[in-house]
């Protein structure tokens, strides 16, 4: 039940209430016939006032409480209102960016180094890449340019060269570790058999030199690294079909490969 219905109801069980009373406390008269009818009519005339008149009174009030809450509503907003409403702000929670991936932030230390061999174009430099699966940069080096065939000596003519490769070398940032591969191609070695007693000692041998003059140069040896493929990894068939040596394939693989890459990098695949 609805409050203003509850009032209306409590209020006519009042006015019934009151008119009960009023009619019992009458006193009993006997009279005559017209003069109690007249009497009758004059009672209830008088109590149907009453009852109007105590009705009015309870509406009245009911219109005062209902008049009182609208009022409260319609009113604008109250001084502690509009205090609460001028209140700063709740501050807002800003979520930090996620991490990104160190692969996606990671910064090509040796960018700036390729460029330089690109641009330097050292004679007797053969092939300048990035290796696949990694980001190590190989700097591949005619053997022809370097050493005698059959010989781990460095020759005159080198110099230059490797002049050349360790200036720029020394540009490598922090960190950078030089591999020296070295690789040769399938003639066995005939004059200097007894110090190389095959193309794994060769290529080795070969590595070894290079790996002593940049030593000589500064380089610390924590830094670098002597490895021999011998014969193993020719880029291209060293043989015909008919077995025969195909010269311009030869040259080819005879070769040294600098491999230049940063310590934390992905270790070379197998």
């Amino acid at each position: 039940m609805k409050p203003d219905r509850r009032i209306n109801f409590i209020s006519q069980k009042r006015v019934k209430k009151t008119l009960l009373k009023s009619a019992k406390a009458q006193p009993k008269l006997k009279a005559s016939p017209k003069k109690s009818r007249k009497s009758a009519d004059l009672s209830t005339f008088v109590l149907a006032t009453l009852a109007a008149f105590l009705l009015s009174i309870e509406t009245s009030s009911i219109d005062m409480t209902t008049y009182s809450k609208t009022s409260n509503i319609s009113q604008g907003p109250t001084e502690a209102n509009i205090v609460a409403k001028v209140q700063a702000p709740a501050p807002v929670a800003v979520r930090a960016p996620a991490s990104l991936p160190v692969a996606a932030v990671q910064v090509d230390r040796l960018a700036g180094l390729e460029k330089e061999f690109e641009e330097k174009k050292i004679q007797g430099i053969e092939k300048l890449e990035r290796e696949e699966g990694s980001s190590a940069l190989r700097v591949t080096l005619s053997s022809d340019q370097l050493f005698m065939i059959g010989s781990a000596k460095l020759d005159e003519k080198s110099q230059p060269v490797l002049k050349e490769i360790v200036e720029l070398l020394k540009t490598a940032p922090e960190k950078t570790v030089i591999e020296v591969e070295g690789h040769t191609d399938d003639s066995p070695v005939v004059h200097q058999r007894r110090i190389y007693g095959s193309n794994w000692e060769l290529s080795a041998a070969r590595a070894a030199s290079l790996v002593h003059v940049f030593e000589e140069q500064g380089f610390t040896k924590g830094m670098m690294k002597v490895i021999g493929y011998g014969d193993s990894r020719p880029l291209l068939p060293n043989r015909s079909v008919n077995g025969e040596a195909i010269l311009s394939n030869l040259v080819k693989n005879r070769r040294i490969v600098l491999r230049i890459y940063q310590e934390e990098a992905i270790k070379k695949p197998l």
